[in-house]
């Protein structure tokens, strides 16, 4: 952070010293930049002029989706505008939540309210998706500037609107429409374009502060800025610092015990649910612990059996009885009805403890205390303007710097895990049973030693922190000048600059000491004392023997420090994400018509990207215990891009056509990843009467392969049992259905087959995907009443996406229900360890694959106060 800051704060200064440079003092005035140009221009109208009636005039200003100036609520593209008293007024303080309230972003995820194994940017990023089609396919602007996408991990490929001030945010636009010919690939779903105060002067002090109606989640913001304008120019400062605090799962009735539907006829009326058969309440469910997946299915640890007897009412006869086993039994924590057979004398099947939602062993009572609905953290932002007046070109030209720097601090937890390595029923040298193992003994009397392995299920309540620590220091600068080329036309040139460095950091388990601590032991025979094996000591000289099956470790979730200390590891990954672009434009009038004149824009445009994420080297091993890992994301893409835009006057003040006229634009793309292509859009604005007009647009967008999506190392994920397709697929499928073939080609048992272990799934990249194309239409009437104070929009898109970049989850691919031959590419991926084992890994994208179409539409409606647009 402070190596970061020091180059954002020499950077700003050599700029800042630039635009003071020229002048030897400052104005004294208070009055704006703006006040001091109308000045001028009064000072140049004629005598007549000066002595008529003042006129209002409407200011025409460059609204976002398209560089030709228009007024707001006209433009032929459907904008919605949020300027910042509306968002203050109704009680919004960040941009994320200014989003979150618009129409268009209703349903989607825009902030970090949910976790998971793997987040693209990384826990505490705010990322926005327009039309539900992915952050991946909405622009994000600032000042119609492109930021780079922050974040930490491989996956981060979205601009975080945390990086972005909110107290600078002076209005934001929202164009609901494609748009790559005008700002290039990514524009698919639509931008957000955010705009930001202009230079003002004196100083300034604003504190905003929230909580909810249960007193958490508290954000207090305080921010602070000094301005100064000149004759020829400005210059600004800003700091703005803010602090949320988490919101807890425990603190919301809702979410005090988490509920996950089972698979499970509960109340046995044939119907699978998760109901309470006395109240038809949904069940509260966490994760099982005390539990043991064993040859005699998932059996329930109870205490009072490590002495088996058979006057106890959890007495199993088969798992106690019959095969003598300590300590476990197939006895729901319920028992069983005083009125029903004992298990497995009669007709009364066996019960299965897994089945059984009663009682602490389904209840984790405690992850809600720590669990976070919204993540708390911290927020540092440095922010500076400034501008120099300069005659060039023949006309008024200005230079200009904004420097953006801005430091996050994240502290996220989805709640407790389970730990459940596989323990083996014979020592590391093969020379004893497992002391560990209760079922070693038992079996090898029986001459089923290869069946006596098990996996206890614990809690890691006191063996695991679960929180996970990101920080995150990203700076973006822009340089350029802008002004006038000759009387009519104007031009912009911007440079521009963006940085991220990340870390993320978290407790993990270490795949390798889990197996030396629980299986690479050995027994002394004379002594009978339990130690590490000379081989695994050579490696590990720290190890320490791991016992699970006690009391402390199956309910409590406690281990020896020294066990937990040697399992351990306090792991840092590293990701930098680097932006650099080149932008020109020039605007002006070709022409006129006798409708008016025809405007033009002509640009080009140059950006680099690059990505290098460096997870923990223990991640690169995929030596994470029963948790995400990854390889390293490490490349570069380059595009070139020539654009240009024309509006055309048809016709004006007809009988119905007060004004109609067209707007069409068109880009050549080129990336060195994927290659070049073209994208047009073509817009009618069609105004019949002063109070009602019409628009429409039709055109194309692509998305070019993200850096993730190209260069992604392999990560690695989990997703529940439930889903594989093959458990109990003799009883649900049919032979000669796809799913049912397929899984028997496993060599799985199509009667006794029930998944019991979580679904492995590895994730990677692709150097040789193409880009996704798109088609847009839209189509909307505008109706402003001059008895009313509204102006109402009604507007309807369609967008179709084709050949869309993405990764088949393993659910999907694994249920696909077409033919043996079309699934055969997708079986091919999956493994299992053996023949009657769960589903242990599915490699679901050896490529990011090309999904067929995707199409949506819908209509939207704005209303806005005429004295608010």
């Amino acid at each position: 952070m402070k190596h970061s800051l020091q180059s954002w704060l020499g950077l700003v200064a050599a700029a800042s010293l630039a635009t003071l440079a020229p002048q030897t003092v400052l104005s004294q005035s208070q009055q704006s930049a703006d006040e001091s140009k109308e000045e001028s221009k009064e000072e140049d109208k004629s005598a007549e002029a000066q002595s008529a009636e003042p006129v209002a005039e409407v200011a025409e200003i460059v609204v976002t989706g398209s560089r030709i100036r228009r007024t707001e609520f006209d433009a032929a593209a459907p904008v919605t505008i949020i300027t910042s008293e509306r968002s203050t007024l109704a009680g919004l303080v960040s941009t994320e939540e200014i989003l979150r309230a618009s129409t268009i972003a209703s349903g989607e995820q825009i902030n970090d309210s949910f976790q998971g194994f793997v987040t693209d940017g990384g826990p505490g990023a705010n990322t926005i998706s327009l039309r539900g089609l992915g952050a991946q396919r909405t622009l994000v602007l600032v000042n119609g500037r492109r930021w780079s996408p922050s974040g930490v991990q491989g996956s981060t490929n979205s601009v975080d609107l945390s990086a972005i001030p909110s107290s600078l945010v002076q209005r934001v636009e929202i164009l609901k429409d494609g748009a790559s010919s005008i700002y290039g690939a990514d524009a698919v779903a639509g931008v957000v374009n955010l705009i930001t105060k202009e230079a003002f002067n004196g100083f300034q002090v604003n504190y905003s502060g929230f909580t909810t109606e249960q007193s958490d989640g508290t954000t207090n913001t305080v921010d602070l800025s000094w301005g100064r304008v000149g004759e020829r120019g400005s210059i600004s400062f800003g700091a703005q610092y803010s602090e949320r605090d988490p919101v807890y799962a425990a603190d919301r009735e809702w979410a005090q015990c988490p509920i996950d539907p089972r698979i499970t006829d509960q109340d046995g009326d044939g119907t699978l649910d998760n109901r309470s058969p006395v109240n038809n309440d949904p069940l509260c469910f966490g994760f099982i612990y005390g539990l043991a997946s064993s040859a005699l299915g998932f059996l329930r640890y109870e205490p009072s059996l490590e002495n088996p007897d058979p006057a106890n009412p959890f007495f199993d006869p088969r798992v106690n009885g019959v095969f003598g086993v300590r300590g476990y039994t197939r006895l729901p924590v319920r028992g069983l009805d005083p009125n029903s057979p004992r298990p497995g004398t009669g007709s009364q099947p066996a019960p299965d403890p897994l089945w059984d939602n009663d009682g602490a062993y389904y209840r984790d009572e405690l992850s809600p205390s720590i669990q976070m609905i919204s993540t708390g953290s911290k927020l540092l932002s440095l922010t500076s303007f400034g501008t120099l007046d300069i005659d060039a070109f023949g006309g008024q030209s200005q230079l200009y710097y904004e420097a953006y720097w801005n430091s996050r601090t994240t502290r996220a937890s989805s709640g407790y895990r389970q730990f459940f390595p596989f323990v083996n029923p014979v020592t590391y040298d093969g020379a004893a049973l497992h002391p560990y193992n209760p079922f070693a003994l038992p079996f090898f009397q029986r001459g089923l030693l290869g069946f006596a392995g098990f996996q206890p299920v614990v809690p890691s309540w006191n063996i695991q922190n679960p929180e996970s620590e990101i920080e995150v220091d990203r700076y973006n600068l822009f340089a350029g000048i802008k002004g006038d080329i000759g009387a009519r036309w104007e031009y912009d040139v911007t440079v521009g600059y963006g940085h991220s460095k990340g870390y993320y950091r978290r407790d993990q388990w270490l795949d390798d000491r889990v197996e030396a601590a629980v299986n690479g032991i050995v027994v002394n025979p004379a002594t009978g004392a339990v130690t590490c094996a000379a081989e695994v000591l050579a490696q590990f000289p720290d190890c320490v023997p791991a016992n699970l099956v006690t009391a402390d470790a199956l309910l409590r979730g406690i281990l020896p420090q020294n066990v937990v200390s040697f399992i351990s590891k306090y792991t840092e990954g590293s990701t930098v994400y680097k932006g650099k672009q080149i932008s020109a434009y020039a605007n002006g009038p070709l022409f006129n018509l006798p409708a008016g004149e025809v405007q033009a824009v002509f640009g080009a445009e140059w950006r680099e990207e690059s990505i290098d994420d460096v997870p923990d080297i223990e991640a690169q091993r995929n030596n994470f215990w029963g948790f995400s890992t990854a390889g390293i994301t490490r490349g570069t893409d380059t595009v070139q891009e020539v654009f240009t835009e024309v509006e055309v006057p048809l016709l004006r003040d007809l009988p119905l056509v007060k004004d109609l006229s067209i707007n069409l634009s068109g880009r050549w793309t080129d990336y060195d990843s994927y290659g070049d292509d073209t994208t047009y859009r073509g817009t009618l604005r069609w105004v019949l009467t002063p109070s009602i007009a019409l628009r429409s647009s039709i055109g194309t967008s692509f998305r070019a392969p993200d850096l993730y999506e190209q260069f992604l190392g392999d990560q690695t994920g989990f997703i529940s049992n439930l889903n594989d397709p093959c458990s109990q697929f003799g009883s649900i499928y049919d032979p000669g259905d796809a799913i049912y073939d397929n899984c028997l080609s496993l060599g799985l048992d199509p009667e006794t087959y029930r998944a019991t272990s979580s679904i492995l799934q590895i994730t990677g990249g692709a150097s040789d995907l193409k880009a996704e194309t798109s088609d847009a239409f839209t189509v909307g009437l505008i109706f402003k009443p001059e008895a009313l104070n509204v102006s109402i929009a009604v507007d309807y898109f369609r967008i179709k996406l084709q050949d869309t970049v993405a990764s088949s989850s393993c659910l999907i691919a694994t249920t696909r229900r077409d033919s043996r031959a079309r699934t055969a590419h997708v079986w091919a991926r999956v493994a299992r360890t053996r023949a009657s084992s769960s589903l242990s890994m599915l490699r679901s994208l050896t490529s990011v694959r090309k999904n067929p179409r995707v199409s949506t539409s819908t209509w939207s409606m704005t209303k806005i106060s005429k004295s608010a647009a």
